[in-house]
This record gives C-alpha cells, structure tokens and sequence, in this order.
C-alpha cells in the first residue's frame, strides 16, 4: 500500500464561504427593508478541484463533481467538509477557519497499485509554487498556492 499525502493552506473566500454557508446555492435574497432570512446550512457542497501548473502553465481538473459532507460546523468559527471516497483510496478534509480567515485542505489517497490510480499519479505530479484550485459552483473560488511537494509513504493512515 502506498499512500500520498497533500497539505496545503490559504487565506479564506471569506465573501464566498459565509455566502454559501447563509444561502446555500440560492440566490441571496435582497430585501428592500429588513434583514436577510439565512437558508438552512447546507450538509453538503458539489467541488470541482483542478492543478495549476507552474512550470507548464497548464490547468487540469483533477477531481470533478466531489460530494463533500459537512462534518463540523461552529457558526462564525469554523465549518469542516469531508469524504472518504473508498473506489478512489480518497480521504479529504476541507476547513474554512473564519476566525483565522484560513481555507485548509488534507487530502490522502491510499492505493495498492500507484501507478494503476490516475488521481495519485497526477497529485504525485505537483510541485512547490503549483496552484490547487477548489471551485464550488462559482460561488466559492479557492485558490491554494503550493508550498511543498505531496508526501508518499508506504504506510496508509
């Protein structure tokens, strides 16, 4: 078993994540007097993830239409999305930190065969000064900008 880990922060769209947080994938209201009416906090966001290449100045998409699930979430704090998507050996975690105003992404992917996985071989091709893009719908657009290379081990945790 070969597991690839990938970390990597970010400052916070703080404009996106609380909108969608309030509304969800409905428009927001705009009322003439009054305060806004929040929709239920949504249990779960629809992400598209795409590489950003540095050197090649290339962006690929490398996981489309990934259900996240709300795991946590303290309001004006924090809200935690994750998956354990077990076909792809994919365990994600996706924080947005409002306090710290921090976007925080732990992916893992665990597999038998490396080189049969397409997604841990192309994660294993980024490198420092790559982009990780996370895109909810246009709504929330999240730019990580890499600052070290994924991490491989034998052990999958």
């Amino acid at each position: 078993m070969m597991q690839l880990e990938l970390q990597t922060q970010a400052p916070l769209d703080t404009v996106g994540a609380e909108n969608y947080i309030r509304y969800g994938m409905d428009t927001p209201k705009r009322p003439i007097i009054g305060v806004v009416e929040s929709s239920p906090i949504p249990k779960a966001l629809t992400v598209q993830i795409s590489h950003l290449s540095a050197s090649k100045h290339l962006q690929q998409v490398v996981l489309d239409a990934l259900d996240l699930h709300r795991t946590q979430h303290l309001p004006e704090r924090q809200t935690v999305w994750g998956i354990h998507h077990k076909s792809l050996g994919l365990k994600m975690m996706w924080m947005w930190d409002y306090y710290r105003m921090i976007s925080y992404v732990l992916m893992r992917v665990c597999v038998e065969d490396p080189e049969a996985s397409t997604l841990f071989k192309t994660l294993k091709e980024i490198q420092p000064q790559d982009q990780l893009i996370l895109d909810v719908a246009k709504r929330v657009h999240q730019v990580h900008l890499l600052t070290s290379a994924p991490q491989i081990t034998d052990k999958c945790s």
